[in-house]
């Protein structure tokens, strides 16, 4: 079975795409700051860390751990920031959700993961903005 990583597991996207990857077959390493929901309690062949993908080089357990799990691929869905707390802050958002995600992906690769999926839910495009009324899909 290939293993995948998924960061931001216990956020909307990870609690729906995990159930989704193990019904098909994968065994997944979960990552996310707070401990495992409760309806992960059940599931098979998951496993979960708590932790930051910002913390691999700080934390040295967190980073054999992650070495030692012979991942094959990664989902990253974390992100430190909510979409309005980084238009108020955005070169925290920078450091930490651009340049913090790109050596996480520098790291993965250097593990000899070969393919990362880097996913956006939206948050940023959908919603209230500045022109005062929410936008959708099919907005311009």
């Amino acid at each position: 079975m290939e293993k995948v990583l998924v960061t931001g597991a216990a956020g909307f996207v990870g609690k729906s795409l995990i159930p989704v990857l193990l019904r098909s077959g994968y065994t997944v390493c979960a990552m996310d700051l707070c401990e495992k929901p409760d309806e992960f309690d059940t599931l098979e062949n998951l496993e979960w860390i708590v932790g930051s993908f910002l913390d691999f080089r700080s934390d040295l357990l967190l980073h054999k751990r992650i070495s030692s799990l012979k991942i094959k691929s990664a989902i990253h869905l974390a992100t430190t920031l909510f979409p309005n707390e980084a238009q108020k802050e955005i070169c925290k958002d920078l450091k930490e959700n651009v340049l913090g995600s790109l050596h996480f992906f520098d790291f993965l690769y250097g593990l000899g993961i070969k393919k990362i999926i880097y996913a956006s839910s939206g948050g940023l495009v959908y919603g209230e903005n500045n022109r005062g009324f929410p936008l959708n899909e099919e907005s311009n």
